[in-house]
């Protein structure tokens, strides 16, 4: 039974490596992603005395879609921002995103496409959520309002 697990294990590892490997410009973008977020996550573990990590999927990163305008840093920073000052202000919110709050998804995939019927924020919107301990942005350079946004998905998710 060992030498079966060994040999699916064997199998799968040059794929799950290849699947991760990023090409040099998401490799820049991770590292100055990592970097600029440092601080900001320290912010909401300390405010939300909460041992959050970050997850996003570099390897889905297009640099050309993000050539122009806000950067996925300083989307990922509106998000633990907004809920770091949910835990400095609000103690109910506090004690509930302690609890609950295991990780902070900043992603490229799966992002719900604009509808001609949006209004401001409903594109934002419907790509946050807060569901299973991950609060998680679908980043897109057209998102706006990420600080209001974030606070009234994580007001939704936690009534």
């Amino acid at each position: 039974m060992k030498n079966i697990a060994i040999a699916i294990a064997l199998c799968f590892a040059p794929v799950a490596a290849h699947a991760e490997a990023l090409s040099p410009a998401q490799e820049e973008a991770k590292a100055d992603f990592d970097e600029r977020t440092e601080d900001a996550l320290a912010l909401l573990n300390e405010s939300c005395g909460a041992k959050v990590t970050i997850k996003s999927d570099f390897q889905n990163f297009k640099p050309d879609d993000w050539a122009r305008g806000i950067k996925p840093p300083a989307l990922c920073n509106l998000v633990l921002a907004a809920a770091s000052s949910m835990c400095k202000q609000r103690p109910v919110y506090k004690k509930a995103l302690g609890k609950q709050l295991t990780s902070v998804g900043c992603v490229f995939a799966g992002v719900q496409p604009k509808q001609k019927k949006d209004v401001t924020n409903t594109f934002t919107l419907r790509n946050l959520s807060f569901t299973n301990g991950a609060l998680t942005l679908r980043m897109h350079t057209d998102v706006v309002n990420v600080g209001d946004n974030t606070k009234a998905t994580v007001e939704k998710a936690l009534k």
